[in-house]
């Protein structure tokens, strides 16, 4: 199938190829909520289908069936995909990610949305209650998204960061994290886990949370990571260790500010 992929929400043209089709065939898709419109043949090998894809259709792969006039049939397994409808930040009314009017569509995101964050908003998001799923998510360069102190934002199917992701919370993700070149991880707490990613050579790690806790940190700290910048100006007396974790760092090592402690490796 080509496109072998919709979203939620839309309509199109899906060229089905294969052999033996005869005209006067119907398709048939076995995720719910798809409707077939029309159905063109344009030869043995290939027809085109128009389709629906309802906004509550169900996600994930499935099957197509071509049927010919004379109860021949054949099925495609898992060629045709329905991925959850893109909500795209506007911040038109706020910075505040659960208010439904900072989205387009409108509608705070749900866990079969692909959630894209575009820089030059009028406000960025910030998660200050907790937001539950969402399918997918990619913040633009030069956007940025803030996690705040003991929320969890779960993202099932890979997210990608071009931007900003200021963290004080938790940020869980399914399917692969990537921080391309130029992005910024900011983990703004006192302890807590690094989330696991790809992290490109031109991306860096910044700890800037960091008050009272001493001793040992070793929660996410042995990954291969581009740039990595201690600075903590709250940090209290004492030292913080990573116990010889953090061995990868492919571009810069910065200790900005320890505050009144210190750091070792």
């Amino acid at each position: 199938a080509s496109p072998n992929s919709l979203a939620q929400g839309a309509n199109a043209d899906v060229d089905i190829t294969g052999t033996n089709f005869v005209d006067g065939a119907t398709v048939t898709f076995s995720n719910a909520g798809i409707s077939v419109n029309t159905v063109t043949f344009t030869s043995s090998t290939k027809l085109t289908v128009n389709v629906t894809v309802s906004g509550s259709a169900t996600t994930g792969a499935g099957n197509v069936t071509v049927t010919n006039p004379d109860t021949g049939a054949g099925t495609g397994t898992g060629i045709f995909s329905v991925t959850g409808a893109n909500k795209s930040w506007n911040g038109s009314l706020s910075a505040d990610w659960g208010t439904a009017g900072n989205w387009t569509p409108s509608g705070v995101p749900a866990s079969t949305n692909a959630v894209v964050i575009p820089s030059g908003m009028p406000h960025q998001p910030t998660i200050s209650a907790a937001p539950g799923t969402i399918l997918s998510l990619d913040v633009n360069s030069g956007a940025t998204l803030t996690i705040n102190t003991g929320l969890t934002l779960t993202v099932s199917s890979g997210a990608t960061v071009g931007g900003t992701v200021t963290n004080a919370g938790t940020l869980t993700v399914t399917g692969g994290l990537a921080f391309t070149a130029g992005s910024t991880y900011n983990h703004n707490q006192n302890g807590g886990t690094i989330p696991t990613a790809t992290w490109d050579i031109n991306s860096t790690v910044a700890i800037t949370g960091w008050t009272t806790t001493t001793g040992n940190w070793t929660s996410g700290t042995s990954q291969s990571f581009g740039n990595f910048t201690w600075n903590s100006t709250g940090q209290g007396a004492g030292a913080v260790s990573f116990s010889g974790t953090l061995t990868t760092v492919r571009g810069n090592f910065t200790v900005a500010s320890t505050g009144s402690g210190e750091l070792q490796l």
